[in-house]
Formats: structure tokens, sequence, C-alpha cells
């Protein structure tokens, strides 16, 4: 094989390598968000457990809507555990519920940052290698 067709081979390789890069950090980005919003629960769990029964609270229905609810009990909640099924948790194992999902979405995405690193290392040599060959055919 020639000098220009390994150049060629390799450009193709570094599009490949190029679009598997963008692709874990878009993963990445997706685990960040995900993070923030399991931290923004635990905090809203706190913050709810400290009414007391009887207060009303804002309740949000979805971005920027809200209903006024009355608290009958904080200390009791109903979470979703997958498949339509609900059951019932205290705030204080629903929030290691969460932690367990907080400390799995980092190590998770931990495991995507080191696989990122070892792509772009390697997304490096092969541009290298390419700007060698390109150089050898001018």
């Amino acid at each position: 094989m020639n000098n220009k067709e390994k150049a060629q081979q390799i450009y193709v390789e570094l599009q490949m390598m190029e679009r598997n890069i963008q692709q874990l950090q878009q993963q990445i980005q997706m685990l960040q968000q995900q993070s923030l919003e399991l931290e923004s629960i635990q905090l809203n769990l706190t913050e709810t457990s400290k009414v007391k029964q009887g207060n009303t609270i804002l309740v949000s229905l979805a971005n920027g809507i809200f209903a006024k609810a009355k608290i009958e009990n904080a200390e009791n909640l109903i979470v979703n555990v997958g498949a339509g099924i609900v059951v019932n948790k205290t705030v204080e194992s629903t929030n290691e519920m969460l932690n367990d999902q907080l400390n799995e979405t980092k190590r998770v995405e931990g495991n995507l940052r080191n696989s990122l690193s070892e792509k772009v290392n390697e997304f490096q040599t092969k541009q290298q290698e390419l700007q060698k060959l390109m150089q050898q055919n001018v």
C-alpha cells in the first residue's frame, strides 16, 4: 500500500474515531445531567421532609406549572420503582436509593471519561501518523 492509500485509510479511521469521541462526550454530558437531577431530587426530599403535617406546599406538575397541596405525611413517600410499580418508602430509604443511583451514575461517567481519554490519545497518535505521511508526500 502506498503512502496516499495509507493516508486515505488513516483519514477514514480518524473520522470514525472522531464520531466515537463525540458519542462518548454526549453520553458523559447526559450522565452529568442525570447526576444533577438526582442531586436536585435529594435536596427537594430534604426540604420536603422538614414541612409539618397540614402545611400547604407548591407541587411542580410541569416546568413552571404548580399546584397547591397539603402535606398529610412528609415522612412516607410513594416511589415508582419501575414497570409501573409503586411502593411506600421513607425519606431515608428513598435517599439511600437515590444515593445508589447517583453513585452508579458517577461510576459509569468515570468509566466513560477513562475511555474518552484513551480514544483521544489514539486519535492524536493517528493524527500524527497522518501528518507524517502527508509531509512525506510533499
